[in-house]
C-alpha cells in the first residue's frame, strides 16, 4: 500500500509497473506527477522499489538518503519521487544528466512520457548537446567502438568481438535510435540494473519495455537535447517550485545546456519578486530531487 505525501501536485497519474509513464500537460502548469510513500517489504532495496515504480537508483537515493543501498528490513517508509518540474525545453526528447531521466514530449504538446535512463560514467560522460534522431533500428547489431574494445581488455584481460549480433549478449537491447551527435545512441540494455545510474560509456540506456514504447512514438528527425540542469523551477496553481539534484561533474564549461545556477533557474521561471531565498538555499543544500515551494499566493495546488 502507498500513501500520498501532502505536497502540491496535481494528480496526473501514478507511474508504476502497471501504468504507462505518460502524463497530460496542463496549460499553465510546469509540474507533473505526485509524490507518494510506500512501506518497504523485507529484503527489498531502493533499486528493487524503483524498478517497480519507474524510478532510477540515483533519484531514489536522493529522496531517501537515510536508507542507503542495503537490503531493507521491511516496514521502512520509502518516498517515491514521482513528481517532476518539467525541463525548460519541451519539444521532442530531453535527457537531463542530473536526473538520469528522459522526457519525451508528444508532437501535439498535450502529453509527456518520462523514463529513468542509464548515462555515461566518469571519463565517459554523456555530453550536453542539441541534436536529432537520424536513424532507428530494430534488433540492432553493435559494432564495438575501438575505445570500448580497448577499455574492456584493459579492465578484464578479455577481448570483445568487434561485432555483436542481435540477441541476449547485445548491450543495445531490442531497439536503438542513433543521434546526430556521432557515436551516441538511445537504446535498450541487457543490464537492467544499470538504469538510473551513471555507468554507461556515454550512450543513453533505457529498460527494454521503455525503449519499446519510446521507439514507437519517435520519428527520424525528432529533436533531442541532452542537458545537465540540476535545478529546475516551475509553477503549479500559483506556487513556484524548485527541484534540486546533486550536480554531476561534467568535462565542459557552463552553457545554456549545462549547469545554470539555482538563482538563474528561479529568476527565469519567476513572475513576481517575493521569492523565499532562504527556502531556495535549503532546497539546494538538501538536493533531494523533489519539487519544493519557494513562493506562493492565495492559490494552492490540491493535495490528494
Amino acid at each position: 500500500m502507498f500513501k500520498k505525501i501532502a505536497v502540491c501536485l496535481l494528480f496526473l497519474g501514478i507511474p508504476n509497473a502497471l501504468l504507462a509513464e505518460r502524463y497530460p500537460i496542463i496549460p499553465g502548469s510546469d509540474v507533473i506527477g505526485q509524490l507518494m510513500t510506500i512501506r518497504a517489504e523485507p529484503g527489498e532495496t531502493l533499486d528493487d522499489i524503483g524498478d517497480r515504480y519507474g524510478l532510477g537508483y540515483h533519484e531514489m537515493l536522493e529522496a531517501n538518503p537515510n536508507l542507503g543501498d542495503a537490503q531493507l528490513g521491511g516496514g521502512e517508509e520509502v518516498i517515491l519521487p514521482t513528481a517532476y518540474v518539467l525541463p525548460k525545453y519541451r519539444k521532442g526528447i530531453v535527457i537531463n544528466v542530473a536526473e538520469c531521466r528522459l522526457y519525451y514530449f508528444s508532437p501535439d504538446g498535450r502529453s509527456v512520457f518520462t523514463y529513468p535512463v542509464g548515462l555515461g560514467r566518469k571519463g565517459w560522460r554523456t555530453p550536453t548537446t542539441s541534436t536529432t534522431v537520424i536513424r532507428k533500428s530494430v534488433n540492432p547489431t553493435w559494432t564495438v567502438p575501438n575505445t570500448i574494445h580497448d577499455y574492456v581488455y584493459e579492465q578484464t584481460g578479455k577481448w570483445l568481438p568487434h561485432v555483436v549480433p542481435p540477441g541476449p549478449e547485445n548491450p543495445l537491447g531490442p531497439y536503438a535510435m542513433y543521434l546526430g551527435t556521432h557515436g551516441y545512441l538511445i537504446h535498450g540494455t541487457n543490464q537492467p540494473w544499470s538504469i538510473g545510474k551513471l555507468i554507461s560509456a556515454g550512450c543513453i540506456r533505457l529498460h527494454n519495455q521503455d525503449v519499446a514504447e519510446l521507439y514507437k512514438c519517435v520519428k527520424t528527425g525528432t529533436p533531442v537535447r541532452v542537458i545537465h540542469q540540476p535545478y529546475k523551477a516551475g509553477w503549479c496553481n500559483g506556487r513556484l517550485y524548485l527541484e534540486a539534484h546533486v550536480p554531476v561533474k561534467m568535462p565542459e564549461s557552463a552553457n545554456d545546456l549545462n549547469m545554470p545556477s539555482p538563482e538563474q533557474a528561479v529568476l527565469t521561471a519567476a513572475k513576481q519578486n517575493n521569492i523565499n531565498w532562504e527556502a531556495v538555499r535549503q532546497i539546494v543544500e538538501q538536493q533531494n530531487g523533489m519539487p519544493e515551494p519557494i513562493v506562493s499566493n492565495n492559490q494552492y495546488c490540491e493535495n490528494y
